[in-house]
């Protein structure tokens, strides 16, 4: 990505500080695929949702995007995010009603504006059966392994690349065991490919 397309202007979505955390709600274990990168001295997320490459903050009660894939529909690129991150269920009324369970309440405040994501189900599928026996770091990067090896490429920032998730019909007789053990997914190798 140049540096002419990082400085394009940030378009924004309102979404007040209590209903969204970014940082606990992309690194909780949902998703595994968004990373947290510098950009002019400040923490942004860059990662994917569908074919679509994002650079994401949030700032001021907003959560600013860029698209750094091409785009033909602005208010598309918005909807994408709000279904994604599920902007349209109040969360803060949803906190009320489980904090009347004295577990959640304790609990609640520790884990304030954490979404849950909707993410596709081929990708929550793959990356769940990844789950089995590990922890995030390692899943993150099969599934990064994954994409690299069998999505489309997005784009680079940085000195990282993006791929999007490989599609079903991508992957149907075309991922092979053997080809996924030596790309690291051990045992669960024969999961993904079936």
């Amino acid at each position: 990505m140049t540096r002419e397309a990082m400085k394009k202007q940030w378009e924004s979505i309102p979404v007040v500080s209590k209903e969204m955390n970014m940082e606990l709600t992309l690194s909780s274990g949902q998703a595994f695929r968004w990373v947290q990168l510098e950009e002019e001295e400040e923490k942004v997320w860059a990662g994917t949702v569908g074919e679509k490459l994002f650079i994401l903050r949030h700032h001021d009660d907003e959560l600013q995007y860029r698209v750094a894939t091409p785009t033909s529909d602005p208010s598309e690129d918005r909807q994408t995010l709000v279904d994604y991150f599920r902007l349209d269920v109040d969360l803060p009324s949803l906190y009320q009603q489980w904090s009347r369970d004295d577990n959640f309440r304790k609990k609640a405040s520790c884990c304030q504006g954490i979404r849950l994501l909707q993410q596709p189900p081929l990708e929550a599928l793959l990356a769940f059966i990844c789950s089995s026996n590990n922890h995030i770091s390692r899943i993150s990067a099969m599934v990064l392994r994954l994409c690299e090896r069998y999505g489309r490429f997005l784009g680079r920032i940085g000195d990282r690349d993006f791929h999007s998730f490989p599609t079903i019909t991508s992957l149907v007789g075309v991922v092979k065991e053997a080809v996924l053990r030596d790309l690291g997914f051990g045992y669960r190798a024969r999961s993904v490919q079936q």
